[in-house]
Order: C-alpha cells, then structure tokens, then sequence
C-alpha cells in the first residue's frame, strides 16, 4: 500500500505523525548548541623538545629529524609540520579526519619512546599532547586602571583575573599582552664584580645557599607533634642587600656592593594599548570542543561579577568579541529564512488563488523544517551557519512535493471529483513522483559525506539536514497534504479574487503557448541533441572561465594587521614603528569612520619576538559603515604604503576567523642555501605579478648573530668548562630566574641578570671574568674568540622535508586559485630536478577541496541515474531526465561569471543542490508521460499532454525556488558573502534550467522514449504472461 493511501484510510494516524515529526523537531532544536562552524574536532599531536643551549642546526640533526623517522610508520597521518630553533624542537602531527585521536597520541608517544636512544643524553624529556584549543582567542579583554602602577596592575591581573577566567568551562588558556610579572631583578655590575675577584657563579651559589625554605624536623610529646619549618631569610630587597656573598680578608662582601636590587617588571619590553590607551590585554582562547557563544556568555557574566570586587580604577571592557559576527550572522539567516518562507508562500498563493489550497504547503514547509533538527539532535550537530544555510536552502525543495500533490488534487476536483476521491487519487498518481524526487534529492547529497578533510567535516551536517527536511516534507506531503486536502476542499471552490484570477489567465494563455511552441519544437527532431551539444560546449568553457577559491572572503566586522621588521629590530624601534602607524589610523576612528576600536600589542600577541607588532582593528556595525572590511584594508594600505622601517601586513581574517594568509606555498629540498635562492627568486616574481601582497618567507638566513667559539685547549688548560662559560654568559647577556621570594604569600621570581647598558656590543664581552681551578680571575677573552655571522635562527621541514614556507595575501579582485596557479607555473620552471613544492594551510585545503570536487559531482549524477533507473524501472527514461542537469549546472556557472562570485565550497554546494532540482522537473514530466502512455496515447501525444499539465506545477516550483534565492542574492550583513554565493548559483541555474527543461524534455522523450516504459506496465506486463502460463 502507497503512503498516500495509508494516510487516506488512516486520517488521524497520518495528522499524529506529522504532530510528533513537530514536536521531536521542537525538542531537538531546544537541546542543540549554537555555533558558527559544525564541530570539528583537533586532529593535532604536538611533540615539544627542549634542549638548552644548542644551535638550531644541531636540534634539527640531533632532535627533530630523529623524532621525525620514527614517526614516518604512523598510520593515518596527513601532514608533518616541524621547526628546530636554538634550545627547542617543534613537531606537530595533523592526522586525517575520522582517526581515533586517542590512538594517535598513544602511537606518537610510542614514537618518542623509541627516538629516545638515538637523541643527546642530556636533552630534556619530549612532551607529547593533543592540541585541545582553537590556537587564537577569539575574545580579547581590556584591563586599565586610573590608580595603579602598571606593575601593580601586572600583578593584580597575573594573580586574580587571569585565574579566574582559566578556571571558567571551555576556556583552554590565557594570552597576555601588556601584562607582566613581579619579579625582584639583581643587575650585576660587571666591573665591581670582576674588582672584587668575583663571578656569577658566587652570586648564584649564595642565593642558592641562603635563601632556602626547607622543613627542620618534629618537636614531640606526648600531646603534639609540631613541625619545624626553615623559613626563607631574604623576603624584600633590604634583605637581599645584606646578603653576604664572600668574605675576603675578613671583610664581608655583600650583594648591594656588586648589584643593585629592585622589584620591576620580568619582561619591560611589551607595550598594550587600546585606543590610544596604555593597557593590558587577555586573550581567551577556548577548547577547540567548546561552544565559543556559551563561553563568551560565560566570560560576559563573570565579568559582572568581578565588577564588584575589582579594586578602585580598575576597569575590565571586552574589547574584541569574535562571536558578535556568528551570532550577527546566524540572525542573518533567520531573518533570510523568515523572508524566504515568505516569499514562497505569498507565490504559492498567487499560483493556487485560494487560501485554503495554499494552507497546505504553508503547513507541510514548518513541519519538514523543524523535523529537520530532531535529526540534527540524534547525530549530535549544532545548530550553526551550514546547517541553517540548508535549511533555507531546503524551502524551495520541500515546499515542492505538497505543491505538485495539491495541484494535482484541485484538477480532480475541479473534473468533478469528490473530495475524497479527488485526495485520494490526486495523491496517488504523484507517490511515485514525489518518492522519486526525494531519492534523488538525497542521493544528490549522499555524496557530501564522503568529503575528507575539514571540508568535509563541515558540510556532513549539511547534507545530512538537508536529507532530513527533503524526507519530512516528502512524508508530510504525501499524509497530511491529502488529508488536509479532503476537508480544505469539501466546500465546491469557491472564485478567487481579482489579482489572482487575472494572474490565473495569464498562466492559462501561458499554457496554451507554450503548448504551441512545443509542437513546434517537437517537430525539429534533433534540436534537442544540438542544444545540449553547445550546452556541454558552454559548460566546459564556463567552468575554465571560473574564479577558483576556497571560500569567499567574508567581512566578518574586524580587521588585523601584521607588523613585522628584520630579526635584528629592536623593542623601542618597534614601538615607535607601531605608534607611527597606529597614529596614521586613528582618524579612521573618529565618529564618521569604520573603525570602533584600534588596539596594538607589541610584541605581537601571544610572541615575545621583538620585532613583530599586531593590530586587532574592531569595525563599527555593518549597518553602520559604508566600507566593508576589503575596503578598510585597501584604505590602510594606502595609509601605510610610505611606512618601510618595518612590513605593514592589513588583512581580514580567512576561513574560521584564521590567519588572512590564503597563499601558502611551500618549497622543499636537501640544501637551505639553494632552496632559499630559489625562493627568494619566486617571492620576487609573487610580488611582480600583481597577484599577491605582502609576501614573505619563513626562513630568512640574514639574521645577524654573535658567534662565540670556545678555545678548548686554552679552556682545559685552565680548567673553565664550557657549562661555566654558557652560564656564565646567560646571566649577564639574557638574565636567568635564580630563587624565589615571597609577598603576602605570594612567591615570585628573583632575576639575575647584568644591566642592558654593560652590554651594547660584542667588545663588552671583555668585561666578563671567569675563576680557574685555582681560583684566579680569567677574562672571558682569554678562551673565546668571537665572529660576527648571519643565520636563520628557524629551520623548518615540510613532511619530513626540509621547507621554507611563501606566505602572500591575495591582490583585490584575484582568487586564490589563480595565485596558486601562477606559483605553480614559476615554480615548475624555476625548481631544478630534486627540489619540489607543497601546499599548507587554506592553500592545501583548496587543493585537496579541488580533487575531490569533480569525482564528487560525477558521483552524484551516477547515483541519481542509478536511483532513477529503479524508479522507472528503465534505463533509458533517466537518461531523458539526467540530461536536464547540464543545464542547471551551465546557468550556475554563468551566473558566478556574471556576477564576478569565485568558484568555491559554497557555489559548489549550490550546484550540487541544482543538480537535484534539474531533474525534478524532468521527473515530473516524464513519469506522468508514462502514465499516459499506459492509458493507450502514444509518446507523441503522452508527452506533448503531460509537458502542457505539468506546466503549471513546474512553474510554481520554479518561481518558489527563485523567489526563495532572493533574498540570499540582496542579503547584508554579517555572513552576506557566503549566502550570495549559494543563492546566485540557486538562482541562475534554476532560471536557465526551467526555461530549457521545458522544451529539451518533451523532444528527448519524443526522441527515445518510444523505447522505454513506466514500471506499471512491467507489472501489467508480467502479470498477463503468468495468467497465460496458468
């Protein structure tokens, strides 16, 4: 029994269905998480080395590329990024989507294990963790105060508040910027110490000798038992200044003598400011599992509460918030959601001119959506922009079916049907139509999941939702519609009003053109052949014409800038690089401009390297800005075009929210020093074509370095180790954390170090001494020599193979595939045999998105015909309707041209719905045809009555489509970018599609459906010669 026949004997079992599709739907959508990305989760192992002391060259040898093979038999590894740096080792491990994480990390702790005997004895323990934050706050807050020192501040902010908001759920870590710690600094007087035969190593063995916390013992009796404590002696700085260092001739030596004792702060170099404003800044990054929209509610409410309690001047004011554009966004497409329904339900009444035929798609429409999310419930999806980006594009699908089946069923009736019969026949002879529809609706999307990579990850849930509200509304369609259609329809049809009957005669004149036209057409035999000839011409040529890239770049209300001088750029040029540029913004600020908030932090966030800077630019509203974030940048550019001190970067954030780096291009090879020429010949072509800015490498062999070569023999034979004269060297030129002191039961660092001012070249080395074995006083002269080198301070490999990373923004108006295209080609002329290139990040990502994107739509036209194919129980009458696809795909092509939209996950998504929605026109007019063919017509007249009779349910579904890619097309706002791009595909194909389907259908199946047959006849067929055989 036929599901409409079902709910025609089982009425109230057919309204209970739909009530529960309803109610679960509510339920799911009450429970599901808001975000702006379907979860993905961290497919990342890191693995970090330290091994102090050792040159960059040697943790890449010694550490890194050992650690590295034994990685190499790892299953389900995708990329292998490492870095080797002076004392460190970076390795981070991406696996594939889908891999047991747990097993992951698991089998790359094992790696280590076994790394182990062939790394130095002396290095330290490898720590293996899986990356569980997102890598870059999304929330940055502002700390000032009106009554505080900046140390006070540092110290209020290091103690309080940067506990409290770890401790806050889903917050993974704390960025500073601004924010520094007490420490207590000993500045060494080279001179003084060296005039009273000392060394560091004496003033590094007091401190450790002296102040010392350590437990006594026990006092017993028989009541108590007490301990007995050993409490630090030295606890402020005039304690410190009596420390006795030596005693020479009987005279004490104390530390006040050789140094001079202060409290400050641990890192001085590092500048915050908001708006003009000294500052500090908290950057809060959360755990890459958490709702970013719950823990910036969280942060919201617990600032409230701290408010109460922060110390007079101090203020606390979120100052970048990367969940306004989701949640901005996500309103967006409610609203668009809100307006499609609209538009389909106000066409839908034109088409139908009465209320009460038009009630039953504005039902069945709420019903198949809302289901939707009790799906989404089960699977444990969120609620974010793909899946509502679905589901607005699911109203124009699901409207479709009660469409089709209340048009059916106003016909019956209007023949004289009663309306019983009328609903029951009206929806039988569409059951299989509708059924066909939606597999092959699903079927369409199947594919989707099957996507690897974060792509894939992503639009799982989209094809998935989609699925889900194409079924619902196939099911609500064929019960509730033809119940809901007996009783709307007791009542003899009553005459609608003006503009609908006018509008009703002019469709009616429409039919009967169209009618004149297709017998026209019919008689050019082969037309059809010949118009799908030049539409695989033209869809061949318009896919080469495309702007490729991955997603398009979204305005997504702030901007970045990136400010970067040479390695050797001190902190206070930096700074004064920063406030130039930052003054140079500020009018950009003011009440007529696009910027609402301009914060610089240098270093840049979460680095300590002194020669980077960073911006966070917040625009005003969308609603309140005439310029868009493209256009900011291009305005910063030309601002800071004169600026050559330093690299001014401007960028809007790429994909998620990251980096605004779209171009990654990475070489490889045996040798640094050919790979860097070769790159730097391909960084200078990058910059000339126009295509790309700001380019940049990642590995720069310029930086200028002090290279200190012990004199062994002149060592030993004094007996001075080179442990003595590294540390030595690491308390006078960088300083070292030596012991601890305590403040109101707070313990902070002691900091030895010798001040800036002794060392400003490598000849003030001579003022460092060292003791012999026999205690006398050596210059450090005496047993090193020194070279003035030029070194990459990184060195980074790719996949086990040594790399340098070509970094670029994209020019206005250029995609990134044309940019990776263009890479490609120098690239292959200028890398000789040995050497070969990769791509990371967004660039890797629209790489592997561009492989599978072909073998994804043919899969999907495969499975449609194959889907069709036991539909019709024949193979050649989806080949009529399969051929109508090509079409589709054309317009949205053409459409993407036109409007100057990239080639890109969206628009892809956006064609593949369209493949979908081209064959259900076809679907409708051929399985009708069938039917008329069973009655005893021949092809000729089944398909010239059935195009004329479907003429009207094609044009209702057409125009609801179209009117429902509107507001997508006009849309603004946050996240207006990509609905643009899968509404103006949605729009262009549908609109070519429905006009050429109309005529290229009936002449195919005029052509060859002489051939085939409706499964009806198959049964009618075999049923007769088994009769016969009895």
């Amino acid at each position: 029994m036929k599901l409409s026949d079902l709910a025609m004997y089982r009425p109230a079992s057919a309204v209970v269905l739909n009530i529960l599709l309803m109610l679960f739907g509510i339920i799911g959508f009450s429970m599901l998480p808001v975000r702006e990305m379907p979860d993905i989760e961290s497919s990342v192992v890191s693995i970090g080395t330290p091994y102090r002391g050792s040159a960059s060259s040697i943790v890449e040898s010694q550490i890194t590329k050992p650690i590295e093979d034994q990685l190499s038999g790892i299953d389900g590894i995708d990329t292998i990024w490492s870095s080797s740096w002076d004392g460190w080792s970076g390795i981070n491990i991406t696996f594939k989507p889908g891999h047991d994480m747990s097993e992951a990390v698991s089998d790359v702790r094992d790696a280590v294990s076994r790394a182990r005997s062939r790394l130095p004895d002396d290095v330290d323990e490898s720590i293996v963790k899986k990356n569980d934050s997102e890598g870059a706050p999304f929330m940055w807050l502002n700390i000032t105060s009106t009554k505080h020192s900046r140390l006070e501040l540092s110290d209020y902010v290091d103690r309080i508040l940067i506990d409290q908001f770890s401790l806050l759920p889903g917050v993974s870590t704390i960025n500073t910027s601004g924010v520094d710690e007490r420490v207590l600094y000993i500045e060494i007087d080279p001179q003084a110490l060296a005039a009273r035969n000392l060394t560091t190593n004496d003033i590094s063995q007091a401190l450790n000798r002296e102040n010392l916390q350590l437990p006594a013992g026990y006092v017993k009796n028989q009541s108590l038992n007490i301990v007995v404590r050993l409490d630090r002696l030295y606890q402020k700085v005039e304690d410190f200044n009596r420390l006795q260092i030596k005693s020479i001739d009987g005279l004490p030596i104390e530390l006040q003598d050789i140094a001079t004792i202060y409290i400050g702060s641990k890192k001085e170099s590092t500048t915050f400011k908001a708006n003009n404003i000294d500052s500090m800044g908290l950057g809060i990054i959360a755990i890459s599992k958490a709702n970013p929209l719950e823990v910036s509610d969280t942060v919201h409410d617990e600032l409230v509460r701290l408010r109460h309690f922060l110390p007079k001047g101090v203020e606390v004011q979120v100052d970048y918030d990367s969940t306004i554009f989701i949640r901005e966004a996500i309103k967006e497409i409610y609203i668009t959601l809100a307006i499609t329904a609209f538009l389909v339900i106000s066409i839908l009444y034109l088409f139908l001119a009465r209320l009460n035929t038009t009630i039953i798609p504005a039902i069945t429409v709420p019903i198949s959506l809302i289901a939707a999310f009790s799906v989404a419930y089960l699977c444990g999806y969120s609620v974010n922009l793909v899946t509502l980006m679905a589901l607005i594009l699911a109203i124009g699908l699901v409207v479709d079916d009660a469409i089709v089946i209340v048009e059916n069923i106003m016909r019956h009736r209007a023949n004289g049907a009663s309306p019983i019969m009328a609903a029951f026949h009206g929806a039988k002879e569409l059951n299989f139509a509708v059924i066909a529809t939606t597999l092959v609706l699903v079927m369409t999307f199947l594919p989707l999941i099957f996507l690897e990579g974060k792509i894939g990850d992503l639009f799982t849930e989209f094809a998935v939702l989609l699925s889900a509200a194409v079924i619902s509304s196939s099911i609500a369609a064929l019960t509730i519609g033809p119940v809901l259609a007996e009783k709307l329809f007791s009542q003899p049809l009553q005459n609608p009003n003006k503009v609908c009957t006018i509008f009703a005669a002019q469709i009616t004149k429409l039919q009967r053109f169209y009618r004149t036209m297709l017998i026209r057409t019919l008689s050019f035999k082969y037309i059809a052949l010949f118009i799908l000839t030049l539409c695989f011409v033209g869809l061949y040529f318009a896919f080469q014409a495309q702007q490729k890239a991955l997603v398009p770049i979204e305005d997504r209300g702030n901007v970045n800038i990136y400010v970067g001088g040479t390695e050797a750029t001190s902190y206070q040029r930096m700074v004064e690089s920063m406030e130039q540029i930052n003054d140079r913004l500020m009018p950009l600020a003011a009440d007529d401009g696009p910027i609402d908030s301009l914060n610089y932090s240098a270093p840049a966030f979460g680095s300590w390297a002194d020669h980077q800077g960073f911006f966070i630019i917040r625009l005003k509203h969308w609603s309140e800005r005439n310029e868009s974030a493209s256009e900011v940048v291009n305005i910063i550019r030309d601002l800071t075009h004169d600026v050559t001190d330093v690299g001014v970067h401007p960028y809007q954030p790429g994909f998620g929210g990251g980096s605004g780096e779209a171009v990654q291009f990475v070489l490889q090879g045996e040798d640094y020093q050919s790979l860097y020429a070769y790159a730097q010949k391909l960084e200078i072509q990058a910059e000339q074509s126009g295509l790309m800015l700001n380019t940049k490498l990642d590995y720069n062999p310029t930086t200028p370095e002090l290279l200190i070569n012990v004199n062994r023999e002149a060592a030993k034979l004094l007996e001075i180790s080179v442990d003595q004269i590294a540390s030595t060297l690491e308390v006078l030129l960088g300083g070292r954390s030596q012991t601890r002191f305590e403040i109101n039961g707070d313990e902070y660092d002691v900091y030895l170090k010798a001040h800036e001012d002794h060392f400003n070249s490598y000849q003030d080395l001579s003022k460092v001494y060292l003791h012999s074995a026999q205690g006398e006083l050596i210059g450090l002269n005496n047993v090193i020599t020194i070279d003035e080198v030029a070194s990459a301070r990184g060195l980074f490999h790719y996949q086990r193979k040594k790399s340098i990373n070509l970094k670029a923004n994209l020019a206005e108006g250029v995609a990134l595939g044309e940019a990776l295209n263009y890479l490609n080609h120098q690239a292959n002329s200028i890398l000789p045999v040995g050497y070969s290139y990769d791509y990371a990040g967004e660039s890797k990502d629209y790489y592997d998105n561009q492989k599978e994107v072909g073998l994804l739509f043919l899969l999907a036209i495969f499975i449609c015909y194959l889907v069709l194919a036991a539909q019709f129980e024949s193979f050649i009458s989806p080949v009529i309707v399969m051929l109508t696809v090509p079409l589709g795909l054309l317009g949205g092509l053409i459409g993407l041209i036109v409007t100057g939209e990239t080639f890109n996950i969206y628009s892809q998504l956006g064609l593949l719905v369209l493949i979908g929605m081209a064959t259900k026109n076809g679907i409708l007019i051929v399985e009708f045809a069938n039917q008329l063919r069973d009655q005893g017509l021949s092809a000729y007249d089944a398909i010239l009555n059935a195009s004329e009779q479907r003429l009207r349910p094609i044009l209702m579904t057409a125009m609801t489509t179209l009117l429902g890619a509107i507001p997508m097309l006009v849309a603004s706002g946050a996240g207006a970018e990509t609905r643009f791009a899968v509404g103006i595909v949605i729009f262009s194909g549908m609109l070519l599609t429905t006009f050429v389907t109309l005529f290229i259908v009936p002449n195919l199946y005029n052509l060859i459906g002489g051939y085939t047959h409706s499964p009806e006849a198959r049964v009618e067929a075999l049923d007769l010669a088994l009769k016969s055989s009895e």
